[in-house]
């Protein structure tokens, strides 16, 4: 490596770098490393401005006396090195930062022009008042916007400064998860200004009176939250019949409080005429398996189908998924990828070897490429079910996967992988 040239030896650094919206990694701390190994290694990395174009800035009260100056220095040779490349990052911000949080949003803000990526999380009204320094000219770079666990209410969040001159129709990518939101009005004036994006993740909480559907004609990956209570029930298909989406070709919906059957059931006749690709079911449902069971065959296209509903048991969802005759006579039998978060709250004794068996049959015909399985890492699981799925996998030589994560299975991004 140390007899590379520095222009490859910069494209094999780009090559390494983990993935900040997953979680794989300290993506901000990669390229500071590398100027570390040696003197070749640190003129590399210093002369390719993409290494350092991606930040990850935690502030909270914790690191904010004990680190905030030297984080302050590290943010402001980032963008020195970074020069003109486009802007990626994340801004993980505790209300409890005010003059250091402060500092570093607003040497942010003289960037905007940069930022192709904006993840906010965290973030309260004080903090958003300082990225909200620009016209939608100065946002020429923009194409994805985040929001995750902020301390205010969507409606708030998107009548805010900075949110008011954001370009809305360069977007490619918008998500929203931050929740309860009292008024969905100017959510669904935002929906139809987003003319370009081709990944939505929004949440609902009741559907506006609309006299067309909008149209969103480049979305392939769409995620919805629903929001349910016991006097009102939303269900897929009203939300569907509130968009155009010719393109959609991964669906993750997730429920928030314990929704009736009639929240997937039956599966609306558009979502079959698509062909749906990839499919995520996240959250409580009032679903028996035998209808569960059913959504499943109207949906013989899928390639990757991710599950993480409580009120089911995983046991015979997997039994289900064996393939017991021919290819063609198996439950999703296009199946590529299979994810599933923690099974930790089951029977283990029971459930393990139904997995095993499920797995063992799918890989080895050939169809199934890739198992993962998404472990909260806060729970202080079992090690039984990560060291388990590892062994299995060395030793039959299949893509068994396991991730430790902070956070929730359903805020990551769909794979298109397999699409």
């Amino acid at each position: 490596m140390a007899s590379l040239p520095a222009e490859l030896l910069s494209e094999v650094f780009l090559a390494s770098i983990p993935l900040l919206d997953n979680d794989e990694g300290d993506r901000a701390q990669f390229p500071w490393t590398l100027t570390h190994v040696c003197r070749h290694w640190r003129r590399s990395a210093i002369s390719f401005p993409q290494l350092w174009s991606s930040l990850d800035l935690e502030l909270t009260s914790s690191n904010e006396e004990r680190e905030g100056n030297a984080t302050l220095s590290m943010v402001e040779a980032y963008l020195e090195r970074s020069r003109e490349h486009p802007l990626v990052f994340r801004v993980v911000y505790d209300n409890s930062t005010r003059i250091m949080g402060n500092l570093f949003l607003e040497t942010l803000s003289k960037h905007m022009r940069r930022w192709r990526m904006v993840r906010l999380d965290g973030l309260n009204m004080q903090a958003v008042e300082y990225l909200s320094q620009g016209a939608p000219s100065d946002y020429t770079c923009l194409r994805e916007v985040v929001f995750t666990n902020n301390a205010f209410p969507f409606t708030l969040s998107i009548d805010a400064p900075m949110f008011e001159p954001l370009p809305w129709a360069q977007l490619t990518r918008f998500h929203d998860d931050c929740g309860w939101p009292s008024d969905n009005a100017r959510l669904w004036e935002i929906l139809g200004l987003l003319t370009n994006v081709v990944d939505l993740h929004v949440a609902f909480c009741e559907l506006p009176a609309f006299e067309a559907p909008i149209i969103l004609e480049h979305v392939e990956l769409a995620t919805f939250a629903v929001h349910t209570f016991a006097d009102r029930e939303l269900c897929l298909e009203q939300i569907l019949e509130c968009f155009q989406l010719p393109r959609l070709k991964g669906l993750s919906l997730h429920t928030l409080g314990r929704a009736g059957e009639t929240v997937l059931y039956p599966v609306p006749e558009f979502v079959q005429g698509i062909q749906l690709r990839v499919l995520r079911l996240c959250g409580a449902v009032n679903l028996s398996n035998d209808m569960f069971m059913s959504v499943l065959k109207a949906l013989p296209s899928l390639v990757d189908f991710s599950m993480d509903w409580i009120t089911l048991q995983p046991g015979d969802v997997f039994a289900a998924l064996k393939p017991v005759g021919g290819e063609k006579d198996a439950l999703l039998p296009a199946l590529k990828a299979l994810r599933v978060a923690d099974l930790s709250i089951f029977n283990l004794a029971d459930l393990l070897p139904v997995l095993w068996d499920l797995l063992s049959v799918r890989f080895s015909r050939g169809g199934l490429q890739l198992f993962e399985m998404h472990l909260d890492s806060v729970r202080g699981n079992d090690p039984v079910i990560p060291d388990t799925l590892e062994k299995f996998g060395e030793t039959t030589r299949y893509k068994v996967c396991v991730k430790r994560t902070d956070r929730f299975f359903w805020t990551y991004g769909m794979s298109k992988e397999f699409v």
